[in-house]
């Protein structure tokens, strides 16, 4: 619904479903982007890259679905809109209302957007630059937003038969020790490794540091 607003405590998000992308061209940042593909075009050594353009030669993500765990997700961003799975990302701020649209609600809230344009910006498109994967379904979860370990763990579980890939852009302080992690998350993470993918396991992704 264009009008929706997405209202609570000192919160009014306001937004309009953008008109479907119809134009076609090469993304005006892609070739900026030397994490894809690094020719030495920003300085760095050439190769130093995750192969991508050789990789969409056989896969760009089509029929598989990742979950985007973070703070918010602009999941109606004209870049974004066209690989979201419709009715399946969920917004753990306002759960009890069935808003399932997890929406940015103030000034923090950029790093979930930036995490899915990594993942799953589509290409070809003329808008911005590619995800590594412009063709993957996406999904949002901002169990994050919340602070609440509950809400983290119920999102590394969330659709486990629907969802291939949980994307964790996130950890423990780089304190310079070693942080147990919380004990429900091992158990939903070891929830998803056996039983996931139809038995396959989840794959889960977590950076190295934070």
């Amino acid at each position: 619904d264009p009008t929706t607003k997405l209202n609570e405590a000192s919160c009014t998000f306001q937004y309009e479903l953008p008109t479907p992308v119809t134009s076609t061209g090469t993304d005006p940042l892609l070739a900026n982007q030397w994490h894809l593909d690094n020719s030495g075009q920003l300085g760095g050594l050439p190769g130093q890259d995750l192969n991508a353009f050789d990789a969409w030669a056989s896969t760009r993500g089509a029929g598989v679905r990742a979950a985007v765990v973070d703070d918010a997700i602009e999941v109606t961003h004209r870049d974004l809109l066209a690989n979201v799975v419709p009715d399946a990302s969920f917004n753990y701020r306002t759960e009890r209302r069935g808003n399932a649209y997890p929406l940015p609600c103030f000034s923090g809230d950029t790093h979930g957007t930036a995490v899915a344009g990594i993942i799953a910006a589509d290409r070809d498109n003329a808008l911005g630059g590619s995800g590594v994967a412009p063709e993957i379904g996406m999904v949002g979860y901002n169990a994050l937003a919340t602070g609440l370990d509950s809400d983290i763990a119920d999102a590394l579980n969330r659709d486990l038969q629907a969802n291939e890939i949980y994307h964790n852009s996130w950890g423990a302080p780089d304190n310079g020790v070693l942080n147990a992690s919380e004990a429900s998350f091992q158990a939903a993470i070891n929830t998803g490794l056996s039983s996931g993918r139809g038995g396959k396991g989840a794959i889960y992704v977590f950076p190295a540091g934070n």
